[in-house]
């Protein structure tokens, strides 16, 4: 089974329909997504419609934005702190999406266990145990250790925006980088984690 790895699309369609392009292209049956749909840019409905032919295929965990859409769905004060911070891609989502769409964000689950091709995985948006600890390529070994501690293959985790690669005890512990707003700047598709 052919899996695609993809997060932090923060609302950017555009990035968004060249990864599912070249997902399509390499014939992908599962999308694995970690997280952060929505946030600082401003095309959350185009990018929940890109998604959407992919959602019985598609496990996709809660990212930090999801968890800060949720406090400005209760909080308009938390969404005018968030639009200083990150701007106004997040006031977009909410003034945008339909009520399902936002439920759906706002009620996914973190981290999430699969199976696929009898391997098991686990996708996280930060770490395993804390969605907004951030992981980066050059962490402290103890910190990759705590990662691998479950019984899985793989772990997949987004949050940095850096793409990464490590093998611990057998463990892969893998970020695709951010498909949406790369901070390394490399735009380029990758499709090998290597």
């Amino acid at each position: 089974m052919k899996i695609a790895l993809l997060g932090d699309v923060h609302g950017n369609h555009l990035a968004l329909r060249a990864v599912l392009a070249a997902a399509n292209e390499s014939g992908v049956e599962h999308l694995l997504v970690t997280g952060d749909l929505v946030g600082y840019y401003f095309w959350p409905v185009e990018a929940m419609e890109l998604l959407a032919p992919w959602e019985s295929r598609m496990t996709l965990v809660k990212g930090n934005h999801e968890v800060m859409l949720e406090l400005a769905l209760q909080d308009a004060g938390f969404l005018s702190q968030v639009d200083r911070r990150y701007g106004t891609g997040l006031r977009i989502a909410l003034e945008s999406l339909s009520p399902a769409q936002l439920d759906r964000l706002t009620n996914l689950p973190h981290p999430e266990a699969v199976e696929l091709d009898g391997r098991r995985i686990l996708l996280c948006h930060g770490a395993p145990w804390d969605l907004d600890c951030y992981i980066y390529p050059d962490a402290d070994p103890a910190l990759l250790e705590q990662c691998a501690a479950g019984e899985y293959e793989w772990v997949v985790q987004g949050h940095t925006h850096y793409a990464m690669h490590h093998n611990v005890r057998g463990t892969n512990i893998v970020n695709p980088g951010s498909a949406g707003q790369p901070r390394n700047r490399d735009l380029r598709l990758k499709t090998d984690p290597g």
